[in-house]
């Protein structure tokens, strides 16, 4: 068994092919973060991965969506991930 702490982890990020990485893989990114109201961050595509998110707490749009607290988003290569 390996056991990493989140903090240790860039920006939350600890699955993916980047370092430090608790898994690394090429195939696939997920993360724990948060994200303050109101926060901006670009606008932002993978040409190679599914990015997996699950929105644990708040809302937000993303696509022209409105997602909420317990909802599971998958972003796949090439699509945009355009936050407001």
């Amino acid at each position: 068994m390996e056991i990493f702490k989140l903090n240790d982890m860039k920006q939350g990020w600890y699955a993916g092919n980047f370092t430090p990485t608790s898994y690394n893989t090429d195939l696939f990114e997920a993360c724990y973060r948060t994200h303050p109201a109101g926060e901006i961050w670009d606008m932002h595509y993978h040409e190679d991965i599914t990015e997996i998110n699950l929105l644990v707490s708040g809302k937000m749009i993303l696509q022209n969506t409105k997602l909420g607290s317990g909802d599971i988003f998958i972003i796949k290569p090439y699509e945009i991930a355009d936050p407001e």
